[in-house]
């Protein structure tokens, strides 16, 4: 899944943001859970959490081209 990740250069300063994104995911589902009702599906919940990771790459990184592809390769 993360291959890609190796092959860019900053391998761990990519590896030091999972932990981030992962709290930030799940907080994030707690928080519509608790206070709008809203409850998402694992499946939702694992898109979610890869989508926020490539946005923080791309944030991180401006000069990195990571997509979704290259993070589900």
């Amino acid at each position: 899944m993360l291959s890609n990740f190796k092959s860019k250069g900053q391998f761990g300063f990519r590896w030091r943001l999972i932990p981030a994104c992962i709290w930030w995911t799940v907080r994030k589902e707690r928080n519509s859970k608790c206070f709008e009702g809203i409850e998402n599906d694992m499946q939702k919940i694992k898109l979610n959490f890869i989508l926020l990771l490539c946005f923080w790459c791309n944030q991180f990184y401006s000069n990195d081209t990571i997509s979704i592809i290259d993070v589900l390769d």
